[in-house]
């Protein structure tokens, strides 16, 4: 993350992680366009007495791809102009792979079309962009 982060030209302002979470998508099973934090002062964690969460915001988002016996399944991003709609799907490199981007570029698993797909997900945390 930190090796992303300071790549890519963001240099956001982490000061701490989530937990992970382990993913698994069966056929058929996929998760709709969303966003995991806006990262504004309106998102922030409201937890008084854990000084790792409370008052920061998702900044940076993270996914390992686990395995590669599955078909469908892509990661996508979104993007919307007033021109169209474009989807960009990243190239991942079978398991192993790991994508990293600002928790407010919206984003999709497509649905599996055969197998399992496992994923470790996490988010990086940090005071609200001003």
């Amino acid at each position: 993350m930190e090796t992303a982060n300071e790549k890519a030209g963001w240099k956001f302002d982490i000061k701490a992680a989530e937990s992970p979470q382990l993913t698994r998508y069966t056929t058929g099973g996929f998760y709709y366009w969303h966003k995991d934090g806006s990262g504004d002062h309106l998102s922030r964690y409201k937890a008084p007495g854990n000084t790792y969460y409370d008052g920061h915001v998702r900044k940076l988002s993270m996914t390992i791809l686990l395995n590669d016996e599955f078909e469908g399944g892509s990661f996508q991003f979104s993007e919307m102009s007033q021109a169209a709609v474009t989807i960009e799907t990243p190239k991942l490199e079978g398991s192993g792979s790991i994508i990293v981007f600002p928790s407010f570029k919206e984003h999709r698993i497509a649905p599996i079309t055969k197998g399992t797909r496992y994923s470790l997900v996490a988010w990086f945390m940090g005071p609200p962009f001003k």
